[in-house]
């Protein structure tokens, strides 16, 4: 019986991959507005009922399909780091992996499209609100000291992070990639550490005490 769940497991899977590939290859070719459901299951060569199996429409395609995609990216990424970690040995180069840039530059024409007028703010928008969920409780709450609240809400740090991500993948691939993948990871984690002011090379006096943003 299990082997017959782990086939119809590998069944299932193989059908969303085509169904995925099929819409990313479609969104390069004609941009996500034109693409029809019928597009997409003609390309992947299923039926229409096949597809509403497994999905509501293109937009839940879209979204359940990149949101699968960033999960494997992070389980291949191994992100995982307590504070006392970090105090005692530094940042894990798992920090500043470029999987995801590697993901973004094989895949180029397709997130060139999605990240143009050609794609859809309603499925970057969920994106969006997934990056930042993601930051917050893989990365970020693992962190934080447990006895004291970050001087920013820590929503408010995840949100910056995660519109920082999608800002930086479509500027590298407006400007043709004139960055490796390793130096895009490398001068992110960066920026994200140190801040803008340090990048900039400017030099501020210590905050004073009490100038703190209100923590939720």
């Amino acid at each position: 019986m299990a082997e017959r769940v782990r086939k119809i497991d590998r069944r299932i899977a193989r059908t969303q991959a085509m169904l995925r590939d099929a819409l990313m290859e479609l969104v390069t070719e004609i941009g996500y507005d034109n693409v029809t459901i019928q597009d997409i299951v003609d390309r992947a060569n299923v039926s229409r009922t096949t597809f509403y199996l497994h999905y509501k429409d293109k937009d839940h395609l879209l979204t359940r399909s990149l949101i699968d995609v960033y999960d494997d990216l992070a389980l291949h990424e191994h992100i995982s780091a307590s504070r006392e970690t970090v105090q005692k040995h530094g940042i894990p180069e798992s920090f500043y992996t470029d999987i995801d840039f590697q993901h973004v530059q094989k895949h180029a024409k397709f997130y060139r499209a999605l990240l143009s007028e050609k794609g859809s703010s309603k499925v970057l928008l969920t994106i969006l609100d997934y990056l930042r969920h993601m930051m917050a409780e893989d990365f970020l709450r693992p962190l934080a000291p447990k006895d004291q609240p970050p001087h920013i809400p820590l929503d408010f740090i995840a949100a910056f992070l995660a519109g920082g991500e999608i800002g930086l993948v479509r500027w590298w691939l407006d400007n043709d990639m004139p960055f490796t993948s390793q130096q895009m990871a490398r001068m992110m984690f960066d920026l994200s550490a140190y801040g803008v002011l340090w990048a900039l090379r400017v030099s501020l006096p210590q905050k004073p005490s009490g100038a703190d943003a209100p923590a939720r």
